[in-house]
């Protein structure tokens, strides 16, 4: 069962990203999958690892297309993306440092309230430049 459900009002007004935001949901979706019991590392090391390659591709995807529509605040997003992005191979670094050691619960929260965040506050103020274009 899903945790994060996906809902019309976090659509961004683009099929193309709200598709990756769709993605991005369901990495996090599986990542709660393994937080019964005892995960194995290696699965979720993976997830982790296809997480964040995927969120570098939709981040370039949508600075370019940012940049496209002449988003005022590109640089400010572009930050907020590379600040996501250092915070997770951190997580990931730590997690397989010693997997028994770390709260697998720490990055599901963690990117589960970034997206939602992310989503709904930041990416909603570049609706109207999408939209126009």
């Amino acid at each position: 069962m899903a945790f994060l459900d996906w809902k019309d009002k976090m659509s961004v007004g683009n099929d193309a990203l709200d598709t990756d935001h769709k993605k991005l949901v369901g990495f996090i979706n599986d990542l709660h999958d393994r937080m019964d019991g005892n995960p194995d590392p290696e699965i979720v090391a993976r997830i982790v690892d296809k997480l964040i390659d995927f969120a570098q591709y939709h981040f370039e995807f949508e600075e370019k297309l940012l940049r496209l529509c002449r988003y005022p605040e590109l640089d400010r997003h572009k930050e907020r993306h590379k600040d996501l992005l250092d915070r997770l191979h951190e997580m990931r670094d730590s997690y397989a440092a010693s997997p028994s050691d770390f709260r697998l619960i720490g990055i599901f929260d963690f990117l589960s309230n970034w997206l939602m965040k992310h989503v709904l506050r930041e990416d909603m103020a570049y609706k109207p430049f999408i939209e126009r274009k």
